[in-house]
This record gives structure tokens, sequence and C-alpha cells, in this order.
């Protein structure tokens, strides 16, 4: 499964690039404690214009902190 990104006012959401579908808290988290461990600058999108070109490490822990407080 490809995934993409998009960016609302407050943090970034993660979709199925296949369904175009919001995916479950759950399967974020998951997919953000896989992450967690390797050092990362840049999350590439499917899209023109989505890519993060920095910090990208950052951008998915404040999008999980943000999760929390949802």
């Amino acid at each position: 499964m490809e995934l993409w990104l998009e960016q609302s006012e407050h943090h970034w959401d993660v979709h199925s690039y296949t369904m175009l579908l919001p995916l479950s808290t759950a399967t974020i988290r998951r997919m953000q404690a896989a992450i967690k461990p390797y050092p990362f600058e840049r999350l590439y999108a499917a899209w023109f214009g989505r890519d993060i070109k920095a910090n990208a490490a950052a951008v998915v822990q404040r999008s999980e902190v943000l999760e929390e407080a949802r």
C-alpha cells in the first residue's frame, strides 16, 4: 500500500493512496511507532507540492501529539 500525506491547519493526516480514505488511528500509531527509531528529514508524497522537505520526523511526531490531544 502506498501512503500520502495531507496537511490540515493543525497536523498532517496519513491517507491510503489506493483508496484515498483516512487510515484508522490505530494504523497511524503503528506506522509512527515503526518509523520512530529511524532518523529522516524528508517524506515524499504522491502529488506535487505535498513533500515534506525538512524536519519530517518532527512533523510525524507533532502529528502524533496532536492525535493524542483530539
